[in-house]
């Protein structure tokens, strides 16, 4: 895992239990526009357990 914004990203979603699709295109920048890069991030996080929404769940 080549990119620091990964590890943050996974470090932040094993602290509030969930990412959501800001913060994965602010973590990971390079994602905004990739969809199969986009796609990727979000099966390996599923794969650690770690869900993905579309908003903040506790909004």
């Amino acid at each position: 895992m080549a990119n620091p914004g990964m590890k943050e990203l996974i470090a932040l979603g094993h602290e509030q239990k969930y990412i959501t699709h800001a913060e994965i295109n602010e973590y990971v920048p390079e994602a905004v526009g990739d969809r199969d890069q986009f796609v990727g991030i979000i099966q390996m996080l599923d794969a650690r357990g770690i869900p993905v929404y579309e908003s903040d769940p506790v909004e």
